[in-house]
């Protein structure tokens, strides 16, 4: 295809309003995959299908005088297709028009216009299992087009790419060389993670600091890669005090021929504030779902985007929850106020394998902390850790300190769910006498605590009960993947004084033990001081 679609006069592109983001979109360029990012309702949709129509009428007449081209558009389930995108795709490319359209797995759109003849199947993709790849490597398009692209992982996305510019075969094509070119067009909202492919190809945030360069390579945004980003549909308006006020339409908003009016305005309600900001603000929010740990966590007051940094001269305080998906979170507590730094977040990895990250994290980032007279490190963890292990006969804690030189101590002999939650709760109501909040966390994507504060955010959440046939809250916590990071923070609370101070005791300082622990290899000893205590 041509670097840039120049439609014959009369063509039905003429009919469909495009703004300036969705224009450039819509109309290519010399990219072979091209991505769009907006709010719902601002026309992304109806601008793919506008720009796989010119696609196909720009394609050479390779076979006897008729544009011949063969079209995928996907996304990752059939009932997303035949209640949203096929619909689209009809308004505008009605059967009595373009031709006849198959109603049998996989949907097909046969369409004869003028000289074109273009096949356009509707298949659904959802991950990149082998099985899954392996059905798309089976297939030969012209190019594609992904709906909803916000749900599909990046290895599908460039695996469809590879099979774009098959077809016509290239036998039959040589006097025609751009008509091999790749094409795969992409709409998508704003992501539900703050670690989506997209946002690490687009250079929106910074790839984690341990990640291997093997593993780099797949988020290095390839030349032939245009992403395009739409305004927002509505800003929010707040008060003099900083605190949510309401919502009005951005003037610079795309699509508002279409939707006129306080039609934006009436898309939000019904909505929570994190479900808006995602749809209409074009925001990355996380998604989450059930009763929250932390109903009084306000993502504003309690988070930041930036990097929170360190006060030298002050300790760390760390958090560690164990398991096969151990955590730790790095925090200072600072004139009162807990400051959550860092954290550091593994799946499907033993204690032995997860210390040494944390004392390469630590050092790397903190070696003024655990220097000779440096202030040192506070750490606490889940009392499940000292459990001894019965066929080895070491302990989580054991493990830490033999492999990573850090000496953790529980915040009591046995844990108390009900304690961690009301000293959570507790803290987040409290404020600073300046107004601050007493506790301040950084959701920075990669040096920050972003899993933490999605975890308060919702994440966590409460586990539910039947009793006499209905459904009540228990003062208990699921435990899935947003507990282990979301617990190994509140240990520190707890440790650090706050359990006591919920349960109306006064405050005494941490017992200190110091302990030299002489590294492997007879490296420097850089975790000289393990600081803790029991409460």
């Amino acid at each position: 295809m041509p670097t840039e679609l120049v439609l014959p006069e009369g063509s039905i592109r003429a009919e469909m309003a495009y703004d300036m983001v969705i224009e450039g979109f819509a109309k290519g360029g010399p990219w072979q995959i091209g991505v769009i990012q907006g709010p719902i309702e601002s026309g992304k949709s109806v601008a793919a299908a506008g720009a796989l129509y010119a696609a196909m009428c720009m394609v050479p007449k390779w076979d006897k005088g008729i544009r011949r081209s063969r079209w995928l558009i996907s996304r990752p389930t059939y009932p997303e297709l035949e209640t949203s995108t096929i619909p689209t795709w009809l308004s505008w490319f009605p059967e009595d028009v373009y031709g006849k359209f198959s109603w049998s797995e996989p949907y097909t759109h046969r369409m004869k216009f003028q000289d074109v003849e273009a096949e356009v199947v509707f298949m659904s993709f959802a991950d990149d299992k082998p099985d899954t790849l392996k059905s798309l490597r089976s297939t030969e398009w012209t190019g594609a087009w992904i709906n909803e692209g916000q749900f599909v992982p990046r290895r599908l996305v460039m695996e469809m790419s590879d099979r774009t510019g098959r077809y016509p075969p290239s036998a039959r094509i040589r006097d025609y060389p751009q008509a091999s070119r790749k094409f795969l067009i992409m709409d998508m909202n704003a992501p539900q993670t703050a670690n989506h492919w997209v946002l690490r190809m687009r250079g929106d945030v910074d790839l984690p600091d341990d990640m291997p360069d093997s593993e780099r390579m797949a988020y290095k945004k390839p030349s032939f890669m245009k992403f395009y980003m739409q305004p927002p549909a509505l800003i929010e308006v707040k008060d003099a005090l900083g605190k949510h006020a309401g919502w009005k339409v951005n003037p610079k908003a795309e699509n508002l021929e279409n939707m006129k009016g306080d039609r934006y305005l009436n898309l939000a309600e019904g909505k929570t504030l994190d479900e808006i900001k995602r749809d209409l603000c074009n925001e990355v929010v996380e998604a989450n779902s059930g009763a929250p740990c932390f109903p009084n966590w306000d993502r504003d007051r309690h988070s930041t985007p930036e990097e929170i940094q360190a006060v030298e001269g002050l300790p760390l305080y760390l958090g560690f929850d164990w398991g096969a998906t151990p955590a730790m979170t790095v925090w200072q507590l600072v004139a009162g106020q807990w400051r959550g730094l860092s954290e550091l977040v593994e799946t499907n990895s033993l204690i032995i394998e997860f210390a040494p990250k944390c004392k390469r994290m630590i050092s790397q980032r903190w070696p003024w902390a655990v220097t000779e007279d440096g202030p040192g490190i506070i750490a606490w963890g889940d009392p499940e850790g000292d459990w001894r292990d019965e066929r080895t006969g070491v302990t989580s804690y054991g493990i830490m300190k033999s492999a990573a030189g850090i000496i953790v101590r529980a915040p009591a002999s046995k844990d108390n769910p009900q304690l961690r939650l009301e000293t959570g709760r507790r803290v987040l109501s409290e404020a600073m006498p300046d107004g601050r909040p007493r506790l301040i966390c950084s959701r920075h994507p990669t040096r920050g605590m972003p899993r933490f504060c999605s975890a308060m955010g919702g994440g966590y959440v409460l586990k539910m009960m039947r009793v006499d046939g209905q459904e009540k809250l228990k003062a208990e916590p699921v435990k899935n993947a947003a507990s282990h990071v979301a617990e190994a923070g509140l240990y520190v609370l707890w440790g650090g004084g706050e359990g006591r101070a919920t349960m109306g005791r006064s405050e005494r300082p941490p017992r200190v033990n110091v302990r030299k622990v002489a590294m492997e290899r007879g490296e420097r000893k850089v975790f000289r001081h393990g600081l803790g205590g029991r409460r």
